[in-house]
């Protein structure tokens, strides 16, 4: 698991914007505000974190100077605190990370991956 504090996110949001965060059966969902999904097209159902209708995660808020925070960030879902968009961005080969570039679901996330990566 990466350690939180490790990630040099410097209120960066990016991964708070539009991802679907499935809860893992480790997350107690009874803390969270969820919303049902199927995994794949006839799979089980699982539990995501809903969006707000600009596509931020329901826990992202505003703090104002085009900065915003998770509000939940101390007992957030599994795949929240071990997310690292560093070691995300570097397990695409170069063609994939081209293509991600061009992701609009994607491309803040690669951005953000690259400037913690040092990449131009």
């Amino acid at each position: 698991m990466t350690d939180r504090n490790t990630v040099p996110c410097d209120g960066c949001a990016a991964c708070c914007r539009r991802e679907r965060i499935i809860l893992r059966p480790e997350d107690d969902k009874e803390l969270y505000v969820v919303i049902p999904t199927r995994k794949g097209n006839d799979g089980q159902i699982e539990f995501m974190l809903p969006h707000k209708p600009n596509g931020d995660c329901y826990y992202l808020s505003y703090v104002g100077g085009g900065r915003s925070k998770c509000s939940i960030w101390d007992h957030a879902p599994a795949a929240c605190r071990e997310f690292d968009c560093r070691k995300w961005w570097a397990s695409f080969d170069p063609t994939q990370q081209e293509a991600l570039l061009f992701d609009h679901l994607d491309a803040d996330v690669v951005l953000a991956a690259m400037a913690r990566s040092g990449r131009p």
